[in-house]
């Protein structure tokens, strides 16, 4: 990036921040495992006592400065003793975005907390809150101001006359969820879900003077398991997402492939298409070894910006690890259909 680009991505950062920014909540392309970032609902969804996922995702690095995001989840079962169907789930859920020159940081840590009741031997419905807590940081040395050109080159010895009243800012932030499941069959099984994050909208200013609030975010989810044969899955699923005006459509197909193996009991392979804008095809593909499920997601962007990014997208990868009882994991050989039912 040249000096005069440098200059230009300083002046809009200055008049973003002053003015009313419609800043973005983090973005993943993997919702299969993903449970907790999808819907707080899914905390403690499972068959097992413990859940672990961690996410690494590295975007636009062919472009400028990439994104890096790392999310770390956990969530427990929690058996309820007056019931012998109904349970809750309780989780902790940590997430981390670096991104720009200023290595503008975003971390949040939320506590997921959900109720799964039975209607009858068909549905379930689990509503959720997650109240969480949000601090953000930016290195304003890192940029470059036009007041550090000397009249031939840029002096980063220079003082800039800049004057930035925060470098970090920490707030607090509801989000809440409700997911219906039907299970017509042990063959079949269907999930529509809807959460809410931002509730509060809450005040990212970097001023103490205005206001810049995080939009809500709305995001609906779907998905269907179905079991075409003994040892073969189709799983298509779909995930709509609205925040501010920006606006996200994607849509998967995953096929899930098992074996009489306990170390190697299946592989998973997939495509997903995010439509706004036509930004993106996603290549999915994972297995499952000795209990740990690994999936591999690459973006291809097909937007007006490959011409930047030369096709490149984003590289994610995603392990989840589920125990059974509190004492060993799981083979995970004897659990077919979704393995949060």
């Amino acid at each position: 990036m040249n000096f005069t680009q440098r200059i230009i991505l300083s002046l809009c950062l200055c008049v973003g921040t002053s003015t009313m920014v419609l800043a973005q909540d983090i973005h993943f392309s993997n919702f299969f495992t993903n449970s907790l970032n999808v819907n707080p609902a899914m905390t403690g969804y499972m068959k097992g006592k413990w859940r672990f996922n961690i996410t690494a995702r590295d975007q636009y690095r062919t472009v400028a400065v990439p994104y890096k995001t790392l999310s770390l989840g956990i969530d427990t079962r929690l058996k309820k003793k007056y019931s012998s169907t109904s349970s809750a789930g309780i989780g902790l859920l940590f997430n981390y975005d670096l991104s720009g020159d200023a290595q503008y940081s975003a971390l949040q840590i939320a506590v997921p907390v959900a109720l799964h009741l039975p209607l009858n031997q068909w549905w379930r419905l689990s509503p959720a809150l997650m109240p969480g807590v949000g601090f953000h940081s930016l290195d304003y040395s890192l940029l470059r101001f036009p007041d550090q050109f000397n009249g031939t080159h840029f002096d980063p010895n220079l003082i800039t006359n800049e004057n930035f009243e925060l470098t970090r800012k920490t707030f607090f932030t509801m989000g809440a969820g409700f997911m219906a499941t039907f299970t017509p069959s042990s063959l079949y099984s269907y999930t529509l879900g809807y959460a809410a994050y931002n509730i509060n909208r809450p005040n990212i200013s970097w001023f103490n003077n205005t206001e810049a609030h995080l939009p809500l975010r709305s995001l609906i989810h779907g998905m269907a398991w179905l079991q075409l044969s003994s040892d073969f899955d189709f799983v298509p699923q779909a995930k709509v997402q609205f925040q501010g005006s920006q606006q996200e459509f994607q849509f998967d197909a995953i096929g899930i492939k098992y074996f009489n193996n306990s170390s190697l009991y299946k592989c998973l392979f997939g495509v997903s298409y995010r439509a706004k804008n036509n930004d993106a095809l996603i290549v999915t593909i994972g297995c499952n070894v000795s209990g740990y499920d690994i999936i591999f997601n690459y973006d291809i962007n097909i937007s007006q910006l490959r011409t930047a990014s030369r096709g490149h997208g984003a590289f994610e990868l995603t392990v989840t690890n589920i125990i059974l009882d509190g004492r060993k994991r799981t083979k995970r050989a004897a659990v077919r259909c979704p393995g949060y039912i």
